[in-house]
């Protein structure tokens, strides 16, 4: 049975990274020694068969770093791709010191690899180089995700556990983003993504970042049974990167938190103590945030929140979406090249930011066939689930991968960990059967004889 994580330590962890958000920020050689040291850690910790629990936390914590490293520093520090390389290293001596992978992942990376050719034929080395890595960065990381975690069967605990290690440098990212906002001499919120309140990096990252958080501390929050202090603590973070998400202005986290709980809330309904839970929950969080947080925050915001959160501007992604359409139209077979529509020789006014169009403009049909191997791998983790918080934990991580595609592309390792996460195999807690009690034989007592008593001959 899975021993659950202390709330001294992880409190102390929590505190321990907010610390480290403070003294790397703008040093460089401190951000690649604690990426290296990650890394290091990662291979050594996690590579393990015999424990793959610590593989996917050693995955989950480079995952929750990128960000905070890209805070940091974001250039003379780390390779812009090192999240994804780094965790698909870790993946990959995993697999080969396992010996259990699944094929199937595979073959969707490589239906991603004739349309290099074009890229090369295009363009320079150097520039098909940058290319090929931005493009293919982050599919080869779903692809190693998929492979090593859809073999992997991990107990609501360990999931939970492996929660947490996603959360501890997220709360880094949050830290930095409260001193970007509440600690700046003047922050200006108008009608679009502000860079200051994201702690100087895209806003758009930064945001999809703390919304995964939410959903992986709300997940966290489901399966901990007593322990109250654990899950006030987790109360805490919902709701601190809830707020930092929603200042960032961007609309990204918070948009795809609740979609994506709504859609892992939907298995639980079944289970009426689940049922129970989940209705105060829902409703808890919609008393709180409409009746205090929001009008806090559009007072601190002068009205913008509002004005921002309504605003239903797709920020050009249908026009880039549209270009993208008309393209495969003329390169339907192997598309244009992998990493070309981003590339600087691109004619396109604004960078990819849907990954399925991105797939058939870039790869044509084996883009759409790579498409199709990639949601029966998420369809296949879902069939597999068998207990209704499993089934929840699938569809809500399955859908936060997938809608970030959608709106993000790949940028981010954290896609990769949110589809990988949707393969797991989460089981009920093993909890050892007790020994029965050995009965004695039942042995009848002889009567008591009474003084005088005589026995008939």
């Amino acid at each position: 049975m899975e021993r659950p994580i202390s709330i001294y330590s992880f409190g102390g962890l929590l505190l321990l990274h907010m610390v480290l958000a403070r003294v790397e920020k703008g040093h460089a050689l401190l951000v690649m020694l604690h990426g290296l040291a990650a890394l290091g850690a990662a291979l050594l910790y996690g590579t393990n068969p015999r424990h793959p629990k610590r593989t996917i936390q050693a995955v989950a914590y480079i995952c929750g770093a990128e960000v905070l490293w890209h805070m940091c520093a974001r250039s003379g520090a780390l390779p812009w791709e090192f999240g994804k390389y780094a965790i698909v290293m870790v993946m990959f001596v995993a697999i080969l010191r396992r010996g259990q992978v699944s094929w199937l992942p595979l073959l969707y990376f490589a239906l991603l690899l004739p349309s290099v050719a074009l890229t090369l034929f295009q363009l320079d080395v150097f520039s098909a180089r940058e290319a090929v890595s931005a493009s293919l960065s982050g599919p080869l990381a779903i692809a190693a995700s998929l492979a090593f975690m859809s073999q992997v069967k991990l107990s609501r605990q360990q999931a939970c556990n492996a929660l947490l290690c996603f959360i501890v440098p997220l709360a880094g990212v949050a830290f930095l983003c409260y001193a970007g906002t509440f600690g700046a001499s003047a922050v200006s919120f108008g009608s679009s993504s502000i860079k200051a309140a994201s702690g100087g990096f895209g806003p758009n990252q930064v945001s999809a970042a703390l919304g995964f958080g939410i959903l992986c501390a709300l997940f966290c929050l489901l399966a901990e049974k007593g322990r109250l202090p654990l899950k006030g603590l987790l109360l805490l973070l919902i709701l601190w990167f809830g707020v930092q998400s929603g200042l960032t202005f961007s609309r990204t986290g918070l948009y795809l938190a609740g979609l994506c709980a709504f859609a892992g809330a939907l298995p639980l309904l079944r289970n009426p103590r689940a049922r129970l839970t989940v209705s105060a929950l829902a409703t808890t969080a919609y008393v709180v945030a409409h009746f205090a947080i929001l009008p806090l925050l559009d007072h601190f915001t002068g009205g913008a929140f509002q004005a921002r959160f309504e605003n239903k501007s797709l920020t050009h992604r249908d026009v880039l979406m549209t270009q993208q359409m008309q393209i495969w139209i003329s390169h339907p077979v192997l598309g244009v090249g992998a990493g070309v529509i981003d590339s600087a020789s691109s004619s396109l006014e604004y960078r990819a930011h849907t990954e399925y169009t991105r797939l058939l403009a870039e790869h044509g049909v084996f883009g759409f066939a790579a498409l199709i191997i990639l949601l029966a791998c998420v369809y296949r983790g879902f069939r597999q689930a068998r207990t209704p918080y499993a089934k929840a934990f699938c569809l809500a991580m399955a859908s936060f991968g997938l809608l970030f595609m959608a709106v993000s592309a790949t940028r981010l390792a954290v896609v990769a960990l949110a589809i990988g996460f949707a393969s797991l195999r989460v089981i009920p807690e093993y909890r050892p059967a007790r020994k029965p009690i050995p009965r004695l034989p039942c042995v009848p007592h002889p009567r008591p004889r009474l003084a005088g008593a005589t026995v008939a001959g």
